[in-house]
C-alpha cells in the first residue's frame, strides 16, 4: 500500500506541469480512482488478450467473453459515480516555472533513493503540497483576453480581477459534437487561460439551435454563474423546446438564465426617437 502511495505521488509530480501547460484538469479522488480502476483495467486487459489468442488459435472464448462483458458493465457502473465537481485546474503562466517543478521533482527522486520508503512519502507529500498550493493561491492573477476562433466565429474569453466572461461572436451557433467540443476545445482553452472550471457569464447576443444545445452541454462540464441570451421573436416561437430545456437544465445547475426579450416595433421607434 504504501508504494501505492508513493507511486501515486511521483507520477502526480511528473504530471502536473503536463496538466497545466496542456490545459487538463486534476481530479481531487486520483488516488482512489486509481487504486479502483487499475484492478479493472488489468482484469480488462487480460480477458480481452484472453479472446484474442482463443479467436487466433480457432478455440471457444464463450466463458472470457461474458467475463469480459460483465467487466465493461463493472467499469460503467463505477464510470456513473464520476462528477465533474470532482476536478480543479491550475495555471502557470510561466514556462520556466513549470520546467523548475518537474526539475524539482526529478531532483527529489535522485536524492530520496536511498531512503526509506515512509520518509519518501513524506518528502513527496510535502513538495506536492507546496506546488499545488503555489499554482493554486500564489501565481500571480492574470487579467486580459483570449480568442477561440473557427473561420469568421470566434468566442471571446475575458478575465478581470478572478472573474471570467464568454462572448459569443458565432462559435456557439456552429457546434455539432457539443460534448466533444466542450472536453477537448473550451475546457483546455480555459484552463490554460484562467486555472478554472467557473464562468461567471456567457452572453450570446445571437443564438440558434445549436447554441442552446451547447449551453446545456457546458453545464455539465463547467459552473457558470449566468447565462445571457437575446433570442429574435422567431427564435422564440421556433426553439421553445431547446429553451425549455436550457431552462430546466439552469435550474438544476444552480445557474441564471437571463433571456433579453425581443423589442417590438414601437420599442424600437421610441428607442431610436
Amino acid at each position: 500500500m504504501l508504494r501505492f502511495i508513493y507511486a501515486q505521488l511521483v507520477v502526480t509530480l511528473i504530471s502536473i506541469p503536463f496538466l497545466i501547460a496542456w490545459g487538463l484538469p486534476l481530479s481531487y479522488v486520483s488516488p482512489i480512482s486509481n487504486l479502483i480502476f487499475t484492478p479493472v483495467i488489468s482484469l480488462f486487459i487480460i480477458l480481452s488478450t484472453l479472446i484474442f489468442i482463443c479467436e487466433l488459435i480457432s478455440i471457444p472464448s464463450t466463458l472470457f467473453t461474458i467475463a469480459l462483458t460483465y467487466t465493461a458493465d463493472l467499469w460503467n457502473f463505477i464510470l456513473n459515480y464520476g462528477s465533474n465537481s470532482w476536478l480543479f485546474g491550475l495555471v502557470c503562466h510561466s514556462q520556466l516555472i513549470l520546467w523548475l517543478c518537474g526539475g524539482g521533482t526529478i531532483v527529489l527522486l535522485l536524492l530520496t533513493h536511498h531512503h526509506p520508503l515512509n520518509r519518501k512519502i513524506l518528502l513527496f507529500t510535502a513538495y506536492l503540497s507546496i506546488c499545488i498550493f503555489y499554482f493554486h493561491h500564489m501565481t500571480p492573477v492574470y487579467n486580459g483576453s483570449t480568442i477561440l476562433q473557427h473561420n469568421k466565429s470566434s468566442l471571446t474569453i475575458t478575465r478581470t480581477d478572478g472573474i471570467t466572461n464568454l462572448i459569443d461572436s458565432g462559435l456557439l451557433t456552429r457546434r455539432t459534437n457539443q460534448h466533444s467540443w466542450a472536453v477537448f476545445t473550451l475546457r483546455p482553452a480555459l484552463l490554460q487561460f484562467t486555472g478554472s472550471l467557473s464562468i461567471d457569464t456567457i452572453t450570446c447576443p445571437k443564438i440558434n439551435k445549436s447554441t442552446l444545445i451547447t449551453l446545456a452541454t457546458l453545464l455539465d462540464y463547467f459552473h457558470i454563474n449566468k447565462i445571457i441570451i437575446a433570442p429574435t421573436k422567431a427564435n422564440l416561437r421556433q426553439l421553445k423546446p431547446q429553451l425549455e430545456a436550457l431552462t430546466h437544465k439552469c435550474k438544476h445547475s444552480d445557474a441564471t438564465l437571463s433571456i433579453i426579450q425581443p423589442q417590438t416595433h414601437n420599442q424600437k421607434n421610441q428607442t431610436t426617437s
